[in-house]
C-alpha cells in the first residue's frame, strides 16, 4: 500500500507542469466587454430545507448560454476563493458561490447533513427553467467545485449526480474520517472553526459529525464517482492522503477521467494562487463537450407519462403478471435519448400498494419508499427529470403522504391518482367526498395533479358521460389553481366509446370556456395501438376540440418491451394530424414543467 501510495503521488507530481505552467490568458486578462451582453453579478436566494439560503452569480458575458462553474466553501469558509471564482468567468463560464443554511447569514442552523442537500438544491435552482433564461446556463456543462470541506460536499454530490461535466476537489477534507476521531479531540478541532456558523456549539457540531461519520466518508462516494470528470489537487497540510486513497479507488473502479496535481503550499493555496486558477482553468478547457440530445424531426420536448419501476413495484401482482422489469432512472435517459426526447414526467407507482386486490404488511411504508426511491432515482438527473408523488386517494394515509410528499424537492410539484387501480367509484358518496379532500389537499399545496380517470376495468366499473361529470361538477371544483393532467385522455390507453363519451364532457366545458376546466391537460398515451382509419380520423377530431395547446405527449411504456418512447411516438405520428399541429404538441410545455 505505501509503495502504490508513493506511486500515485509521484504520478501526481508529473501531472503538476502540464497543467499549472501554462497560464491561461484568462488569469490574467480581462476578456473584451461585449456591450449588448455584459457581464454582471447576480444575487441568488436558493430554496434549501425550507429556507433559502444566500448565492451570487458571475455572469459571463456574451450572448446565449454559458457552461457553469459552481463552487462550494469549507468549514467554515473563511477562504471563499472569489479569485477563482472571477478568473473562471473571464474564461467563459458562469461563476456561482452559495453559503449553506446556517453560514454567513444564510438562514437556517449550520449542519453538515444540510450541506450536501443544499448542494443538491443549487443544482435544482440551475435546472429550473425560469433561472437557466436569467441566469444563462448551459445545463449539460456543470461542473461543481469544492475547497476543504467543500471538496467532500463535492465528492458525495457527483457521486449521485453523474451528469455533471465534471467536479473539483481542492485540499478536499474527508469528513466521515475526521469523524473517527474522539470526541473531545473532535469538540478542540470545532472550536476553531465555528465563526460566523448559526445554531451550532463546538459539542453539537463535533456530535453532528459522529452521529453521520459512516456515511459521510470519501469511501462511501468512490463507487459513484466512476462516471464524472474528475479533478484532485491536494496540498501540504495533511489531508492529501485522503484524497489519494479516493482517487485510487476510483481509478481502479473504472475511471480514467482522472487528473492529479500536488503543490507544496498551505491549505489555502496561499501562495500558489495563481497555479491554482491555472490548473482549474486548463482542465476545464479540455473537458469533452458532452454528448448532446437531438431532436429528430418533431420529437416531443417531454414525455409527460413515464414511470419508473423499483425492484418491489416489480414483484406486485399486477406488474408480476405482464413481465415487467425492473427500471431506473438511468434507463428511463438512455430511452429518451434514443427518441431525441430531452425531458420527462415520472409518475411514482406509490399508488400500486393501495391496490385493494392486493395485501400488504405495513402498506403506508412500502408506499413511501417508493415515493422516495421515485424521489432519489430522479435527483440523478435534475435537468432532465420531475416526478410526482404516487398514492391511492381512498387510503386513510392519503393526506399524511401528500403532505409528506410536499416537503420533498422532487415530489413537491405534483400527484399522481389512479382511480382504476384504486377502484374509485364515483357514484360512492364517500369516494366523491374523500376525493375532494385530496384535491383540496394538492391544491393548498400548490400540487399539480395528474389522474387516470377511467374507472376499474376488471371489476368492470361504470364509466362514460355520467362520471366524468360527477368529475367535473363535483371534484376538479376542489382544485382551481393548479393544473390537472388526465392522463390517456380519459382513457385506460385504447380509445373506446365509453372514453369518447367521457372526454366529450370536457370538450363541452371548454368550449363553453367553463373557469373549472382552464387549466385542464390531457395526455395522449394511447397504448401504441394502430387504430383503424375511421378510429384515426375520430382521435386526431378530439385533440382539435379539445385544442392543441392542451395536449401533452405521454408514452406509458413498460421497462422490458420493445415499445419505448420513440416508438409510442412514431405511433402517435400516424393519426392524421397537420404538421404544424405535430409540432404544437410536441412543443408543449405545461406549468409544472418549467
Amino acid at each position: 500500500m505505501l509503495v502504490e501510495m508513493k506511486l500515485l503521488l509521484a504520478v501526481a507530481l508529473v501531472a503538476t507542469p502540464a497543467l499549472a505552467q501554462q497560464t491561461p490568458r484568462a488569469v490574467y486578462t480581462d476578456p473584451p466587454r461585449d456591450s449588448a451582453h455584459p457581464a454582471r453579478m447576480e444575487v441568488l436566494h436558493i430554496p434549501s430545507g425550507g429556507v433559502k439560503i444566500n448565492g451570487v452569480a458571475y455572469v459571463a458575458g456574451g450572448a446565449g448560454t454559458h457552461p457553469t462553474f459552481v463552487f462550494f466553501h469549507g468549514l467554515p469558509g473563511n477562504e471563499k476563493n472569489l479569485d477563482l471564482a472571477q478568473a473562471v468567468r473571464r474564461a467563459g463560464w458562469n461563476a456561482v458561490t452559495v453559503n449553506y443554511r446556517g453560514s454567513w447569514g444564510s438562514p437556517g442552523e449550520f449542519r453538515f447533513g444540510n450541506n450536501l442537500e443544499d448542494a443538491d438544491a443549487v443544482l435544482a435552482f440551475l435546472h429550473d427553467t425560469a433561472n437557466v433564461r436569467q441566469l444563462g446556463v448551459d445545463t449539460s456543462r456543470i461542473v461543481i467545485a469544492g475547497h476543504s470541506m467543500g471538496g467532500w460536499v463535492v465528492a458525495h454530490t457527483a457521486a449521485h449526480h453523474p451528469e455533471l461535466l465534471g467536479a473539483v476537489m481542492i485540499s478536499a477534507a474527508d469528513m466521515g474520517r475526521l469523524g473517527s476521531m474522539p470526541r473531545a479531540q473532535l469538540i478542540g478541532f470545532m472550536a476553531d472553526d465555528m465563526e460566523s456558523l448559526a445554531g451550532v456549539t463546538a459539542e453539537s457540531m463535533a456530535d453532528d459529525l459522529l452521529a453521520g461519520a459512516s456515511k459521510w466518508t470519501f469511501d462511501v462516494a468512490a463507487p459513484g464517482l466512476t462516471r464524472v470528470p474528475l479533478l484532485a489537487l491536494t496540498s501540504d497540510d495533511g489531508l492529501a492522503p485522503h484524497t489519494d486513497a479516493l482517487v485510487q479507488r476510483v481509478r481502479v473502479a473504472g475511471n480514467t477521467r482522472v487528473t492529479t496535481m500536488h503543490q507544496r503550499t498551505d491549505h489555502s493555496w496561499s501562495d500558489r494562487r495563481i497555479a491554482l486558477e491555472s490548473a482549474i482553468i486548463n482542465w476545464l478547457g479540455r473537458l469533452p463537450a458532452p454528448m448532446p440530445v437531438v431532436r429528430t424531426g418533431f420529437a416531443p420536448l417531454i414525455d409527460y407519462h413515464t414511470h419508473l419501476f423499483s425492484l418491489p413495484a416489480v414483484s406486485l401482482g399486477p406488474a408480476r403478471a405482464r413481465g415487467v422489469k425492473p427500471r431506473s432512472a438511468a434507463e428511463l435517459i438512455a430511452s429518451l435519448d434514443s427518441a431525441g426526447i430531452r425531458r420527462a414526467l415520472v409518475l411514482s407507482l406509490g399508488y400500486q400498494y393501495g391496490n385493494p386486490t392486493l395485501t400488504a404488511d405495513d402498506e403506508y411504508a412500502k408506499v413511501r419508499a417508493e415515493n422516495d426511491w421515485t424521489s432519489w432515482q430522479v435527483s440523478r438527473f435534475p435537468g432532465r427529470l420531475r416526478a410526482f408523488c404516487g398514492v391511492n386517494p381512498l387510503k386513510s394515509y392519503a393526506l399524511d403522504e401528500i403532505a409528506r410528499c410536499a416537503k420533498d424537492p422532487e415530489l413537491r410539484r405534483g400527484l399522481k391518482l389512479h382511480f382504476g387501480n384504486s377502484d374509485v367509484q364515483m357514484h360512492d358518496t364517500a369516494h366523491v367526498a374523500q376525493l375532494r379532500r385530496v384535491f383540496k389537499a394538492a391544491n393548498d399545496r400548490g400540487m399539480a395533479i395528474a389522474v387516470h380517470m377511467h374507472a376499474n376495468i376488471n371489476r368492470s366499473r361504470p364509466y362514460g358521460r355520467a362520471e366524468a361529470l360527477i368529475f367535473v361538477n363535483e371534484i376538479l371544483p376542489a382544485a382551481p389553481d393548479v393544473p390537472v393532467q388526465i392522463a390517456h385522455m380519459a382513457g385506460a390507453g385504447s380509445y373506446t366509446d365509453s372514453v369518447d363519451a367521457a372526454r366529450a364532457v370536457f370538450t363541452e366545458a371548454i368550449a363553453a370556456k367553463d373557469p373549472r376546466v382552464r387549466k385542464l391537460y390531457f395526455d395522449v398515451s394511447l397504448g401504441g395501438a394502430d387504430f383503424p382509419s375511421e378510429k384515426a380520423a375520430l382521435v386526431a377530431q378530439r385533440i382539435r376540440e379539445i385544442g392543441v395547446e392542451r395536449v401533452l405527449f405521454g408514452s406509458d411504456t413498460a421497462p422490458g418491451s420493445s415499445y419505448g418512447p420513440r416508438e409510442a411516438w412514431a405511433a402517435f405520428r400516424k393519426l392524421p394530424l397537420t404538421e404544424s399541429e405535430f409540432r404544437a404538441i410536441a412543443d408543449n410545455v405545461a406549468p409544472y414543467m418549467k
